[in-house]
């Protein structure tokens, strides 16, 4: 007899929520992370590559993996919904413009006050079923914002605002919180 599978849903693509442990706050105000963490319309999660050495040997090729570890990762994208008062698109700004020219914000977490640490620790994915309990994550170590999209605003038209923020990261970690194993 033939197994039935224990899996009928498949996952949707909005079964998800984006968690901000701590945006850099370069405002000079105070900055309530929900301003983030609320108005995640989609997230990208980049493609994972690895190089390949090619030897020659005769007139064969063989290819290997070349272990890079966390180096030459790509680019993570997320889209918000701009809020209200703008503090999400300004609150992003201030991070790239501060940035851009060496204005480092305070930091009570690391002893050195390096512009290095205007960044994010972990921003997490939480991956959801359908009874909205948490079923795996993807974690993305040390977040760097290196571009934010324009932001279109146009008369006669309801429609949400929305920008873009690109981020380099330099660790990528994926849990399952699930105990059932594997299917085959």
């Amino acid at each position: 007899m033939a197994e039935l599978t224990t899996t009928v849903n498949n996952y949707n693509t909005n079964q998800f929520k984006l968690v901000f442990n701590q945006w850099p706050n370069l405002t000079g105000k105070p900055l309530n992370q929900s301003v983030f963490n609320n108005n995640v319309r989609s997230i990208t999660i980049p493609d994972i590559t690895i190089p390949m050495l090619n030897t020659q040997i005769g007139h064969v090729n063989q290819y290997h993996p070349s272990p890079v570890g966390y180096r030459q990762l790509n680019k993570l994208s997320v889209t918000f919904r701009v809020d209200d008062k703008l503090l999400n698109y300004y609150a992003a700004k201030c991070w790239i413009d501060g940035s851009r020219t060496g204005i480092r914000k305070e930091n009570q977490d690391f002893p050195d006050n390096f512009l290095r640490y205007n960044r994010i620790e972990t921003l997490e994915v939480q991956n959801l079923d359908n009874a909205e309990t948490i079923v795996s994550k993807m974690i993305f170590k040390r977040v760097f914002l290196t571009d934010i999209s324009n932001l279109t605003l146009k008369f006669g038209s309801s429609e949400n605002a929305e920008f873009t923020c690109t981020f380099v990261y330099e660790e990528c970690e994926f849990e399952t919180l699930i105990d059932e194993p594997l299917e085959k």
